[in-house]
């Protein structure tokens, strides 16, 4: 970028950060958080792909206890989920604590689908992630920032993270008590004088979750997962999609991504970089997520990273930033997609993590160029996603911040920079009065 740009731009920053201001008072205080508990680190995933075709499962459920479920226990240590199911984070405070609640009571709930190894005696979870997620988060005090979830995440939580934990453990305790009171009520009736909390105690010894084993290789187990989840009610098909190619490198960049760099592809040999890379790129794309209100003095550059939508907006950022098409990824029952008459090319399976790295690379360039978290990088435009992404009524637009990622590519690639300094100012003040187009 030229020294010329860098003092026009300095000359209108002021005017640019005033009307700025101004829009997001007037018109972003009225936005709501919508992610919710981050359960995602209490079941540790694994790949069970290298035994397809040389196991088969037991034949009888493997039985546990409430009480089997903290670290040091062996029942918690063979728990595994698949390492293609989706990011377990998509229930309420509210609905945490019904669900515990249910258990307790032994009220109806859908049984859980698991999968038993024969050659490993590893237990993986094909369906109710998020059930089982919340007995082990009640029984270990642990709603995303607690012992299990710190080791996982490191440094990486997020303050609405930490804020969703204290919230789930605060309505916890005032409806039903934490585990370590409620055991100690059942095993100690007159330490309490709430008969419920112990009969609820009691229930800690007699629980039993429902389950249903799946019969079969891991092949099988797979296909299990993909049949339960194949209703988009259950599980968004573009998820299915991305499960599917879970191989390619558009997809493990979408997912690394998605979960902030934390540690999930560990068969790759280029794991640690894509961890490494992928949380820089999420904090370029995203930044530091907080809770939102009306005193609140920024918005999320690129709305709630646990929002539905998101994941949807960086698969099309990934795939579009690195000339990815639908027909060079998508499969439909193990087969690529093809569209029309000309035979596109299938993308290729990232076996050691290179692509993957590039992809991410790009990502991280095109986010870079319109950043603006007051660092202002080298060749940032600065492009304050208030004005680019947020409607009337504060709604984060997913097009409107890929659009606004594609024009400052556009500038950047025409060597225009210069020339939209010279018009930015009249054409974001045109973009605010014109939210509706």
């Amino acid at each position: 970028m030229s020294a010329h740009f860098d003092k026009t731009d300095r000359r209108c920053e002021h005017s640019i950060k005033a009307r700025q201001k101004r829009y997001r008072t007037g018109v972003l205080g009225g936005i709501v958080a919508t992610h919710k508990v981050n359960l995602d680190a209490l079941i540790q995933r694994e790949d069970f792909e290298p035994a397809i075709g040389e196991s088969t499962t037991h034949t009888r459920a493997p039985l546990f206890g409430i009480e089997q479920l903290k670290p040091g226990q062996l029942y918690f240590s063979v728990l595994r989920k698949p390492d293609f199911q989706r990011k377990t984070d998509n229930w309420t405070p509210e609905m945490i604590v019904d669900f515990v609640q249910t258990a307790l009571d032994d009220e109806f709930y859908p049984a859980l689908v698991i999968w038993h190894s024969k050659q490993t005696n590893k237990v993986f979870v094909i369906d109710g992630a998020h059930r089982l997620s919340v007995i082990i988060g009640w029984v270990n005090d642990d709603y995303g920032n607690g012992e299990i979830s710190k080791s996982f995440f490191g440094d990486s939580i997020t303050p609405a993270q930490i804020a969703f934990h204290n919230k789930t453990k605060e309505l916890m305790e005032s409806k039903i008590g934490r585990y370590e009171t409620v055991l100690r009520a059942g095993r100690n009736p007159t330490a309490t004088d709430d008969p419920e909390m112990v009969r609820r105690g009691r229930a800690i010894a007699t629980f039993q979750p429902q389950l249903q084993i799946v019969q079969g290789d891991a092949k099988v187990a797979e296909r299990s997962f993909l049949k339960i989840n194949s209703n988009p009610a259950t599980i968004d098909v573009t998820e299915l999609d991305v499960i599917r190619a879970r191989r390619k490198p558009n997809a493990i960049a979408t997912r690394a991504l998605m979960r902030a760099g934390t540690p999930y592809f560990a068969t790759l040999e280029k794991s640690k970089e894509i961890d490494s890379l992928a949380r820089e790129v999420y904090d370029v794309i995203f930044g530091q997520i907080v809770e939102i209100g009306p005193q609140s003095p920024d918005v999320p550059t690129a709305g709630q990273p646990y929002s539905d939508e998101a994941f949807k907006m960086v698969l099309d950022m990934v795939n579009m930033f690195n000339g990815v098409t639908p027909a060079m990824w998508r499969q439909k029952d193990g087969r690529p997609v093809r569209r029309g008459r000309d035979q596109v090319e299938e993308l290729a399976d990232d076996l050691d993590g290179s692509e993957t790295i590039k992809y991410l690379q790009r990502v991280k360039d095109i986010g870079t160029l319109v950043r603006d978290d007051g660092s202002r990088s080298p060749g940032s435009l600065g492009l304050d996603q208030a004005v680019y992404s947020y409607g009337d009524t504060g709604k984060f637009h997913p097009a409107a911040f890929l659009a606004s990622l594609r024009l400052a590519q556009d500038i950047e690639t025409g060597g225009k920079q210069y020339d939209f300094t010279k018009v930015r100012k009249d054409f974001e003040e045109f973009v605010v009065q014109h939210k509706f187009l």
